[in-house]
């Protein structure tokens, strides 16, 4: 009889608990699936500025386009860091109408104007502030390049 209680009493006092070394794999465990969710988010949320960029991209190749058919006069010059009003001043440095608003995390680098004399060009370099790094360009970010040339009847996107 003592035997069984004996028993009894081992066995109620053995299992309270997880053993360390149990515990320090389920911390593994769930610190490899935060890394993997956390590198998940980071590509994710590039991709999503990189397609703004894309899209502000050739929302400017339309509107210049469109202006060079109307025979709009648009200074289409642009620093790096002008803000988001594209086309805002004619040639002569007029204001007007802006052809076209930058998503606010999209930056461009844009050259060319427009006259009435038919010999309209534009040529623009876009990124996105929080798109993928490309240490291989001017702003370290993945461009994407528009042109348009009248002359030539040329108009060019790359996605690369």
């Amino acid at each position: 009889m003592k035997e069984k209680l004996l028993f009894c009493i081992n066995k109620t006092n053995e299992d309270k608990g997880f053993t360390m070394v149990e515990l320090l794999i389920v911390i593994a465990i769930i610190g490899i699936l935060a890394q993997i969710s956390v590198t998940s988010y980071v590509d994710y949320r590039a991709k999503a500025f990189n397609t703004a960029a894309i899209n502000d991209g050739r929302q400017l190749l339309n509107a210049t386009m469109n202006n060079l058919v109307s025979l709009d006069d648009v200074d289409y010059a642009h620093p790096e860091n002008g803000g988001n009003r594209i086309g805002a001043v004619d040639t002569s440095g007029n204001p007007r109408e802006p052809i076209l608003f930058l998503s606010p995390s999209v930056r461009a680098r844009i050259t060319g104007d427009n006259d009435t004399t038919g010999n309209g060009y534009m040529e623009a370099h876009l990124y996105s502030v929080g798109g993928t790094v490309d240490p291989a360009t001017h702003s370290g970010k993945r461009e994407y390049y528009c042109l348009v040339d009248e002359a030539s009847e040329l108009s060019y996107f790359s996605l690369d």
